[in-house]
């Protein structure tokens, strides 16, 4: 692979299939030799949710939000609704993490969470 690609697309194919399976981030990053992080960006990329749609966030004894043991700011009600605003009327992410005070890549990651969301909930009506 010679654009610097960690994992092929038979691979992330299988990822995506052990992921809906219900196989841990954990398992996966060892299973593929890739970090935690990676593996959670590439199932959120692709779509790929466990079964019970486990979520990763936690609170820490303070009341912070935290993804793997890091603070995190999470996204309000409201940047959501401006999120989802802006992407349908053709804003690029880099234009709604301006506005936001957030980073482009941020912005992406919480566009795809918002469709995991959307599809979890899908699924349970």
């Amino acid at each position: 692979m010679s654009n610097g690609r960690k994992l092929t697309d038979e691979q992330l194919e299988q990822m995506a299939a052990h992921r809906e399976a219900g196989k841990t981030y954990a398992w996966l990053a060892a299973e593929f030799g890739v970090s935690v992080g990676a593996i959670r960006w590439q199932c959120l990329r692709l779509g790929a949710d466990r079964p019970d749609g486990h979520r990763f966030l936690t609170k820490n004894p303070s009341g912070q939000t935290q993804r793997g043991g890091r603070q995190v700011r999470p996204y309000s009600p409201n940047e959501d609704a401006f999120i989802q605003e802006r992407k349908l009327a053709g804003d690029s992410n880099s234009a709604i993490a301006r506005a936001l005070g957030r980073k482009p890549h941020s912005i992406l990651g919480r566009v795809m969470t918002l469709a995991m969301t959307q599809d979890r909930q899908e699924r349970a009506s």
